[in-house]
């Protein structure tokens, strides 16, 4: 199975680099040379270029042979690093199906730079052989040393996103001391409560220890401007969102997604919830005077949403990634996206959080540095699982009493 670090934003406002490609200049900038993880962090860096040249050199003596051979569909398979998905200003992502929904266990993951060492000492040992087979043991069947180059390309990018993740979260501890103090104490409260799970099983005091620390990491902010209303039963929530999107196909099918999976849930049905989507359309000329982007044009994120009204919720595009601001946009990349994971971006507009922290243990000032531990799992919605995650109980109720109006009791 792959080792891949989760590179999500931090629960209360730390956030990642984007990406899978690491910290930016800024950040290594920042990184002291002397620090002993960084050292090693340098070292491994090294060896994991020098297996990337071996695949290299593979790499074109294998293309060589497929083009030989004619076998299309084999140097099809034999690329080295994907093309870069075009992004920019009016790209939208494609509405792809939703993974089977199931619940996910609370599971914690340590990453440790001793590790990503063993696994690039293990690659270097793996590609030594398999450049062999390719420069010299050229009767070999070619299909057989393409799968075999596929597994080791992906376990060099492997070793690449947790060095890049390491560089940048090493740092990020330094950085931030008090931040990670408090998120080490969250995190001794969640291996306590994992701890009384495994020994004693679940229990109405586990569930509430469970529900006290996804509140204390993951609280619901009110979105100003939005108020529940009774409408023909219901509790309806209202939510005005302006777009400078212009594929209307798009925008139908988002808010029926969104609309569908919070108000269809049976968690809304039994508390006669409705989410309302007011999609409000923006002119693509009402906010560039001058003349708007070019498809696909890069764009300034920050001048670009500064053009929407200050107090507005935005739905837009320009992004790299797909990616949302709590209380105020979600900015849409061209990446894929599945009709669960538009609702877990929508759900920041509505003041929700996602549900997973990030601590340490060790020494900053120790030869690999700390060992960076996450939990994630921690709640079973859509917000804390895009993927498998479902609208809760839970989440309806901290809508209803986060946005019921002002002054009126709960029920």
């Amino acid at each position: 199975m792959r080792k891949t670090p989760i590179l999500l934003a931090l629960v209360v406002g730390l956030d990642a680099p984007s990406g899978a490609t690491g910290p930016g200049r800024a950040e290594k900038e920042r990184s002291s040379p002397d620090r002993s993880w960084d050292r090693a962090v340098e070292q491994i860096d090294d060896q994991r270029r020098a297996a990337f040249d071996k695949l290299k050199r593979a790499q074109k003596r294998l293309r060589r042979r497929a083009r030989r051979a004619d076998e299309i569909e084999l140097l099809d398979r034999l690329w080295l690093q994907p093309k870069a998905r075009a992004y920019g200003y009016a790209m939208l992502p494609k509405i792809t199906a939703d993974a089977e929904q199931k619940d996910l266990p609370p599971k914690r993951t340590r990453y440790a730079l001793a590790d990503v060492e063993s696994w690039c000492n293990s690659l270097k040992k793996d590609l030594d052989a398999f450049t062999e087979r390719v420069e010299l043991k050229t009767s070999t069947e070619l299909a057989p040393l393409v799968a075999d180059f596929e597994s080791l390309r992906e376990r060099h990018t492997t070793v690449q996103e947790h060095v890049d993740y390491h560089r940048f979260w090493q740092q990020a501890v330094i950085d931030h001391p008090e931040f990670f103090a408090v998120n080490n104490e969250t995190v001794a409260k969640i291996e306590d409560w994992q701890a009384e799970v495994q020994h004693n099983g679940e229990s109405d005091e586990t569930n509430r220890r469970q529900v006290d620390i996804v509140n204390d990491i993951a609280p619901l902010s009110r979105t100003p401007g939005l108020e529940l209303a009774s409408r023909d039963g219901h509790l309806v929530l209202t939510v005005p969102v302006h777009s400078d999107i212009t594929d209307e196909e798009f925008l139908r099918r988002f808010e029926e997604l969104v609309e569908r999976i919070y108000s269809d849930s049976p968690a809304a049905g039994e508390r006669r919830f409705v989410l309302d989507v007011e999609l409000e359309k923006v002119p693509p000329s009402a906010l560039y005077p001058e003349g708007p982007p070019r498809r696909g044009e890069p764009i300034d994120l920050d001048d670009h949403l500064a053009r929407f009204p200050a107090d507005a919720l935005v739905l837009t595009t320009g992004a790299e990634r797909t990616h949302a601001w709590v209380g105020r946009y979600v900015q849409l990349g061209p990446e894929d996206s599945s009709p669960r994971s538009l609702a877990h971006e929508f759900g920041h507009l509505l003041g929700f959080v996602d549900a997973y922290i990030r601590g340490f243990e060790g020494d900053t000032e120790g030869p690999d540095g700390v060992v960076l531990v996450e939990w994630t799992g921690l709640r079973n919605d859509i917000m804390g699982a895009p993927d498998q995650g479902r609208v809760t109980g839970a989440m309806i109720d901290q809508l209803v009493n986060a946005y019921r109006p002002r002054g009126r009791p709960a029920s």
